[in-house]
């Protein structure tokens, strides 16, 4: 009901945008001081994702397309359950998921769960592979991915609508508008899917796996004068979903619901003595498991600045306030936590080819001694050529984790006195350009001490309790390759870009009677990752097609083979075209997924689809005619 009335207020609302549309103006250019994010991160591995993918998988969540553009294995526990990232050998826990600055990991579970992060949600999405702490704060051990929201006004309106295999339907809206200094974007979307796909194990269909998920964005942006503006971001998400039940029939009648509310609010000032960012956030998390509630809120403050020093350094400096307050059914009383950290980055371009940034961080917390956080990178550029280009990149970085809410306060078991896990990472690479052609190359190594596992002891009655404790210390070891080339002929263009990782991320400590598991491959962590991706377009038109591969994985501790999962290649293929109409774009796609009726898993006992097929219609109108 609550999302129908939301529509409802969206179409009214871009109703309205367009009939005034001739009301609005172009602003004056805004000149703006902001170092981007990841020049700040010199020498490390940051990457966008492709915008081509994002349009034309409007209906996937953002596990499935960035398993597609990059070298990362996601833990699904079933088709649209929910799915875990792991980056470059380390849990989904040690990857934070920034959405407009805000910190978006559920502070309970300490993940973020990606099935319930839609790509039409956001604008754009950045990865930072490794280390980053010092400039992400806690949970960015294995890595980050970024959300941002763009004031980008072009089309007006963007409408999709799609149709699948068993019972799939997706739509989303969204409208832009903009008036004297306001600009508005408006979004809202919804899915659902029965789910019961015929599984390729025993061609029985999958029952009570159903889901249906929803929200709705709103982006407003007031342009004070060319140097200062203020922003508010609001993102409301619900869904409702079926437990995909395993093989052997365990959670036969699970459910669970998720109801997200994000609030983002920015101010930005920009001036001849630097640039000054004020923001406060909010975040509501409610996760219904079974009827029993657990809501997580969280309240953030920021403020940063930005300045140009002597000698030609770029220097920021902040500091930041998180609460978190837990209100679990599971917990004996609300839970109340407050989270400071200190900054400061430097960016020094010493010549053309030289470069060097460092960032410090000194988070506190209340029963913590957390650690002060360093990072330093560099990027040094061998050749720089018209034609070509080979730059030498290394950084070096200290890491950390606060355990979560549960590790802590969970009844009986949980562990106040747990220690915050650590680590010391660094890596070093090159990247080469050459004309249409790059190729880039990084190996990097982690040590994580202090990891919180959960382990069973015996209690009272001969019965099993889990509890956890800081009693391991893993070892990571990787090699990454990215390449790309592309290629004009005419009104004909061919992409292509691939991926492959390496990694050994293995157990180098644990306690006496968990010495079995020392040296070997953590759980759900293929040692060789890899994905190619090709691209035909002619004129309008396009073909795509990509190959995901991922090697066994182990599904116990002991890295048992019988109990291993199977690697897999995945082959997915879509076709598609634009017709413009002058300001009017329709665009259609049509894909098949799992084009060799592949039969694979990404979590024991959770079946996936054989072969399925996607249709998409796109409809925009724009201020002008392309």
């Amino acid at each position: 009901m609550r999302l129908g009335i939301l529509f409802a207020l969206f179409i009214i609302n871009s109703a309205l945008c367009c009939a005034q549309q001739r009301d609005s103006i172009v602003l004056s250019q805004v000149t703006v001081y902001g170092i981007p994010e990841d020049r700040f991160l010199v020498g490390s591995s940051y990457q966008s994702l492709d915008s081509t993918i994002q349009q034309n998988r409007a209906s996937q969540h953002l596990g499935e397309i960035l398993s597609i553009d990059f070298p990362i294995y996601f833990r699904n526990y079933g088709n649209g359950m929910s799915s875990g990232i792991n980056l470059r050998g380390t849990s989904p826990a040690h990857t934070a998921v920034l959405w407009n600055g805000l910190n978006i990991n559920s502070f309970s579970l300490g993940q973020a769960d990606f099935s319930i992060l839609p790509v039409t949600a956001t604008d754009e999405v950045s990865v930072h592979s490794g280390g980053g702490s010092a400039r992400f704060g806690s949970g960015a051990i294995g890595g980050t991915v970024l959300l941002n929201s763009t004031f980008d006004d072009d089309p007006v309106l963007d409408l999709t609508l799609e149709s699948g295999s068993f019972g799939k339907y997706f739509s989303s809206i969204q409208g832009a508008w903009q008036r004297k200094k306001w600009s508005f974007i408006s979004r809202a979307y919804h899915q659902q899917c029965d789910n019961d796909f015929r599984k390729l194990s025993n061609g029985e269909r999958q029952q009570h796996a159903a889901y249906q998920q929803g929200g709705f964005l709103q982006d407003i942006r007031f342009q004070i004068d060319n140097a200062k503006q203020i922003e508010w971001h609001y993102w409301y998400h619900k869904s409702d979903r079926e437990i995909q039940q395993n093989s052997t029939g365990v959670n036969a009648s699970d459910e669970q619901q998720d109801e997200n509310h994000r609030l983002s609010m920015q101010y930005k000032s920009n001036g001849r003595y630097g640039s000054l960012q004020a923001s406060l956030g909010y975040v509501h998390d409610d996760l219904v498991f079974n009827g029993e509630h657990g809501v997580v809120e969280r309240f953030s403050g920021d403020i940063r600045y930005q300045r140009e020093l002597p000698y030609d350094v770029f220097m920021e400096v902040g500091t930041s306030l998180t609460r978190v307050v837990g209100k679990l059914d599971a917990y004996e009383d609300n839970i109340t936590e407050d989270r400071y950290d200190v900054y400061a980055s430097f960016l020094k371009d010493f010549s053309d080819r030289l470069s060097i940034s460092i960032n410090l961080r000194q988070p506190a917390v209340k029963g913590f001694d957390a650690p002060f956080l360093p990072y330093v990178g560099a990027s040094y550029r061998v050749i720089d050529k018209t034609r070509m280009q080979l730059s030498l990149l290394a950084n070096a970085s200290r890491n950390y984790r606060i355990p979560t809410l549960n590790d802590r306060y969970w009844p009986r078991v949980g562990n106040v006195n747990l220690l915050p896990e650590k680590s010391n990472a660094a890596e070093f690479g090159f990247k080469w350009q050459r004309n249409f052609l790059s190729f880039q190359q990084t190996a990097f190594a982690q040590v994580v001490d202090q990891l919180v596992k959960w382990r069973p002891r015996q209690v009272q009655g001969g019965r099993e309790e889990w509890y956890p404790e800081n009693v391991m210390q893993v070892e990571i070891k990787g090699l990454e390759s990215r390449i790309a080339w592309s290629q004009k002929m005419g009104s004909s263009k061919i992409s292509v870009m691939g991926n492959y990782q390496f990694v050994k991320s293995i157990t180098s400590k644990a306690p006496l009677d968990n010495a079995y598991v020392i040296g070997k491959q953590l759980m759900y962590t293929p040692k060789h990752i890899a994905g190619l991706n090709v691209q035909l377009t002619y004129k309008k038109y396009f073909l795509t097609q990509s190959l995901q591969y991922n090697s066994r994985r182990a599904t116990d501790t002991a890295d048992t083979e019988m109990y291993a999962l199977d690697p897999f290649a995945v082959h997915n293929i879509s076709v598609g075209g634009a017709f413009d109409l002058g300001r009017h774009v329709l665009g259609v796609t049509f894909s098949v997924l799992n084009v060799h009726n592949q039969e694979y898993t990404l979590y024991e006992r959770r079946a996936l689809p054989g072969r399925h097929y996607n249709f998409q219609l796109n409809y925009k109108l724009n201020h002008k005619a392309e």
